[in-house]
């Protein structure tokens, strides 16, 4: 249009310039002022970058020209009045084009970059500093806050007075401020905001769907990740409804991670699968799709949407909104006190997200209230309630999850889903449900029944019929085990009854009683398996437990009685007491143990039946196995014996081989264990003392009392006689005493007469007694200082202290056991 303005323009100069012959001057004198005059031969073309389309209209608009050849020159007549032409507008300047919000940024090649343009280019992300857009960076409350009110238009600020941690000149004040004030984010506590706190994934999830009031159809629905469960109960609502308008689809592998801190680039693509169209004026709102609408213009009347519309904060004031059309959801997320009258509406759903009232004809399929303090006249099939509010509509179901909820309306069945609520009914009811414990129905108004299936609910309301549907189940059941105190060896059973009392048979019982599921544990660990139980009052359950005697239990063992009713349980545990000291005074025999040292016949050699080798037994073949008992070291003397089968004999020192094993054990026994072995064997002593030398441990225990009431007094440390020469075993008794042997020796081929010398002597059975450790005879130092292992020639070496008390406190006669 431009371009042909121009060239009519063009047309009529040059025919004005051949007429110059017969009318000189008229062109100059006809000119407008101000128009430039142009040569013949020049057409004036548009500036580059505008559009032709664009160009103002000139004068030439009420000219008419045609491309006929131009009539000759006639005679001159005086020229018609004309009207004045206007001035013509100069030539214009190209209009400025709008920057690319994308320009500077850097997005990554892979599946976050269309998400992070779309957020980029609707100022929902901006980055942190110099273009970067750190995508990988966890997201923090405050970021999360920003996005979510940039996405809205929010502009009212809330009160951020009672949060202690904000910094008054941080970045985030005005949006966290915006976010406060339309419900999204609360504080993490009273007086805390953790702005700077990353913000996990399921409060993303939970801040996202409170921002656009999206509950659930289905509130199970987040159980379809294979890690649902460890979704918190807060966010579970959140996870389900995203869940269901395909926003939040998890990892790949099925998990949702629910836990984890969220990524700025996992933001963007929230809000990218969620929004279809973001628009800003009310002449782009498209067909389809899930848009969010957050001009400040009221909708187009009749404007008809197949999907979701959001009506964003930029609403705000008295709006109404004439004959819309919306398939699915229509999302009042409107300025807080905004007041929305909805004409001739139809939506598969309203929601309303914020705090406004809200009021219009007509009965919607469903109305979902998910802002806190709305005040909602509308009328719906089906109310769902989320936040606190004032609800004067009619409804034919009305589910209320939430305390603070008053319905002033007519609904035909109302039940309140959130334990502790309280729910006020100012209008009429024809059925209220009580299914969640301290559920408190208040209010003027009137309900035809209320069915009470909650545990310790108020009803204050008026009505016609109540209906107590309370199943007690377990509540109130108390349970008490008694039995068996304490176990040992010789009373290994333990014996346990479990009585049930205050016991509640009301609904779901039968004939008083219901049927139940009993098990023990013990020590945490299944002891049998479930058993159906008939719980009344007064019943008692039993469980038997027979332990090892061969096993003493380390710890003493708890038993637990669990009793499972409709998902209640009931538990009760009861500690059986481990009489150690019992246990080991009654399994000593099967304790202690004696030395038995090894040997093995070297050739076929005669077993004799006395130390003179007097008579033969009979012969022994190469390689029987055998115990060797005593050696006495004399020249040709031959070493004791005992067969597998019990024989014992006399065999030549020279033709068997006695093992060098190491028979001993580090560990003491018990003093209960030491009391029960020397009772229960029925020794005695005449002098009210007792001795035992304990080969496997390496202890004298020296005892008082007498035969089956021995008490251990004294317990101490010795050296016995090595494999080769073993201090012999048997029932002895003390039969002499002397302070001081000599003993001779050879040393590097030098014979000496008095090598080393021991002291404290008290003898028990021929040349074996206890004594001190060896002490060289030159100088009284310490020969061989070995104690706890066996390294003498028979006898018992002990401490000087120890074999000192022996010599002087244990009288002669006293009984010296040794095994």
């Amino acid at each position: 249009m431009k371009h042909r303005k121009y060239r009519i323009l063009s047309i009529l100069l040059l025919a004005c310039l051949a007429l110059q012959v017969v009318i000189p001057g008229a062109w100059a004198e006809a000119a407008p002022e101000g128009w430039e005059t142009l040569a013949p031969a020049e057409t004036a073309a548009p500036e580059e970058g505008t559009d032709p389309a664009a160009a103002p209209e000139g004068p030439t608009d009420a000219l008419e020209v045609t491309e006929e050849p131009t009539a000759p020159p006639q005679e001159e007549t005086e020229p018609e009045a004309t009207e004045e032409p206007t001035e013509a507008p100069e030539p214009t300047e190209p209009e400025p084009t709008e920057p690319d919000p994308l320009e500077g940024y850097t997005f990554p090649d892979n599946w976050a970059r269309e998400p992070l343009m779309f957020a980029v280019r609707n100022g929902i992300l901006q980055g942190r500093g110099d273009y970067n857009l750190d995508p990988t960076g966890r997201t923090t409350r405050a970021e999360m806050a920003a996005m979510l009110v940039r996405l809205l238009g929010a502009k009212e600020q809330g009160d951020l007075s009672p949060y202690r941690d904000l910094d008054p000149a941080a970045w985030y004040n005005r949006e966290l401020s915006a976010a406060v004030s339309l419900g999204i984010f609360n504080g993490v506590s009273a007086t805390q905001m953790a702005p700077m706190r990353s913000i996990t994934r399921q409060e993303a999830f939970t801040v996202l769907a409170r921002a656009f009031g999206l509950y659930p159809q289905n509130r199970r629905a987040y159980t379809r990740f294979r890690d649902g469960e460890k979704v918190q109960p807060y966010a579970r609502d959140a996870v389900s409804a995203l869940a269901e308008v395909g926003c939040v689809t998890g990892y790949d592998t099925g998990y949702l991670k629910p836990r984890d801190p969220i990524s700025r680039q996992e933001v963007a693509a929230l809000f990218y699968k969620l929004l279809d169209q973001i628009c800003d004026d009310p002449q782009e709102l498209p067909e389809t799709g899930f848009v969010l609408y957050r001009g400040t213009e009221p909708l187009p009347q009749g404007y008809r949407l197949e999907g979701s519309l959001v009506l964003g904060a930029g609403l705000s004031g008295s709006q109404t909104v004439t004959g819309i059309q919306v398939t699915d959801r229509l999302i009042l997320r409107c300025a807080t006190g905004a007041e929305l009258t909805l004409e001739a509406v139809s939506a598969g759903e309203v929601s309303v997200a914020s705090c406004l009232t809200a009021t219009g004809e007509g009965t919607f399929p469903r109305l979902v209230s998910a802002g806190s303090g709305a005040e909602v006249a509308l009328d719906a099939v089906r109310l769902e309630v989320f936040g606190p509010g004032v609800f004067s509509g009619d409804y034919e179901t009305a589910s209320v999850h939430c305390s603070g909820a008053v319905l002033s309306g007519e609904v035909d069945r109302l039940t309140a889903t959130a334990a502790g609520a309280t729910v006020e009914v100012r209008g009429q009811a024809g059925e209220v449900l009580l299914p969640m414990e301290r559920t408190r129905l208040t209010g003027s108004g009137y309900a035809g029944s209320v069915v009470v299936q909650g545990r310790h609910c108020v009803v204050e309301l008026a009505y016609g019929e109540l209906v107590d549907q309370v199943d007690w189940g377990l509540e109130g059941l108390q349970v008490q085990v008694t039995g068996t105190a304490s176990i040992s060896a010789n009373s290994p059973k333990a014996v346990l009854t479990a009585k049930f009392t205050n016991f509640t048979a009301g609904y779901g019982c039968t004939d008083g009683a219901r049927t139940c599921q009993v098990v023990w544990f013990l020590n945490g660990k299944l002891l049998g398996g479930s058993s159906s139980f008939t719980l009344r009052e007064g019943a008692t359950a039993t469980c038997t437990k027979t332990f090892d005697r061969a096993q003493r239990p380390e710890q003493d063992p708890v038993f637990t009685v669990v009793l499972t009713c409709g998902g209640e349980t009931v538990r009760a545990q009861y500690t059986v007491k481990v009489d150690r000291e019992r246990w080991d005074y009654e399994t000593a025999l099967e304790t202690v143990q004696g030395v038995n040292i090894e040997a093995e016949v070297l050739r076929r050699t005669p077993l004799y039946g006395d130390r003179s080798m007097s008579y033969i037994l009979q012969y022994l073949p190469q390689g029987t196995a055998l115990t060797h008992l005593y050696y006495s070291q004399d020249p040709g003397a031959p070493g004791q014996v005992r067969l597998a089968d019990g024989t014992v004999g006399w065999v030549n020192w020279d033709d068997y081989l006695v093992s060098r094993t190491d028979y001993t054990q580090g560990e003491d026994y018990s003093t209960a264990t030491k009391e029960g072995f020397v009772n229960q064997k029925g020794y005695s002593s005449p002098t009210g003392y007792l001795l035992w030398i304990s080969l496997k441990t390496q202890r004298v225990n020296i005892f008082q009392g007498s035969k089956g009431n021995w008490k251990l007094i004294r317990s101490r440390p010795c050296s016995t006689g090595t494999n080769l020469t073993p201090t012999v075993t048997g029932v002895f008794s003390v039969i002499y005493k002397t302070y001081r042997w000599r003993f001779s020796d050879t040393i590097d081929g030098q014979y000496i007469d008095d090598y080393y010398r021991v002291y404290h002597i008290t003898g028990f059975w021929g040349g074996q007694a206890f004594h001190s450790r060896p002490y060289r005879s030159s100088d009284e130092s310490l020969l061989d200082g070995t104690m706890g292992t066996p390294s003498s020639h028979g006898c018992v070496r002990m401490y000087d202290e120890d074999c000192s008390y022996i010599y002087d406190e244990i009288p002669y006669d006293t009984t010296v056991v040794v095994f």
